[in-house]
């Protein structure tokens, strides 16, 4: 009898805590899958190293970086919370959009903002 007390009494604190890393763990994969879209940077450095037509510095690096890893954050987020596949694709192409906005406004500046490119 008392070994049936204290195996239920250990599923009680188990099971709470199987939940909590199952979190933990889906977490992680998350973080490592955002980050994956950095690869993209390489492009640009090896060019850099090859040509004298690109140049970046590292100010550029960092902005492009948040710019990759906020579109894979708001992706990640859609994927997630919404389950119909027309209202991700509308979705993502909206994220897609802003980012390439955001991204043509900082390299040339078609709109003539402050932040605007060369």
């Amino acid at each position: 009898m008392l070994q049936l007390l204290i195996i239920g009494e250990a599923s009680k604190i188990i099971k709470p805590l199987y939940r909590y890393s199952k979190a933990v763990f889906l977490y992680l994969n998350m973080s490592k899958r955002i980050f994956y879209p950095l690869l993209l940077l390489f492009i640009p450095f090896i060019g850099m190293m090859i040509t004298n037509k690109i140049i970046w510095n590292l100010f550029d690096f960092i902005i492009m970086g948040f710019l990759l890893t906020s579109l894979s954050i708001g992706i990640n987020y859609v994927i997630n919370c919404t389950k119909k596949l027309k209202n991700q694709i509308l979705y993502i192409g909206i994220l897609l959009l802003i980012f390439l906005l955001i991204w043509v406004e900082l390299s040339v500046g078609i709109f003539y903002t402050p932040i605007a490119g060369d």
